[in-house]
């Protein structure tokens, strides 16, 4: 994957996350509780920030199918929504 690519898809990841957070009314405090990270990391891995294990992590926490995102950024055939 090139370094171009995996920058898009970490962008995509990112708005879906925050997408995620607002619709179900979660906050760094929140999602803190519910990943085990701290505050901080929370709010640095939002400001795209941080390791792809923790993007994975947050992901995994807020119910982000990390599989279907790709397929859709990838491909563009897949009509469903990313986000469980």
């Amino acid at each position: 994957m090139t370094k171009l690519l995996k920058s898009m898809l970490r962008e995509d990841y990112l708005s879906i996350i925050k997408a995620k957070m607002l619709d179900e009314q979660y906050n760094n405090s929140s999602l803190s509780r519910r990943t085990g990270f701290s505050q901080a990391h929370i709010g640095n891995l939002l400001r795209g920030r941080g390791s792809d294990d923790a993007l994975a992590a947050v992901c995994n926490a807020l119910g982000i199918n990390v599989r279907n995102l790709f397929k859709e950024n990838v491909s563009g055939e897949d009509g469903n929504k990313a986000i469980a």
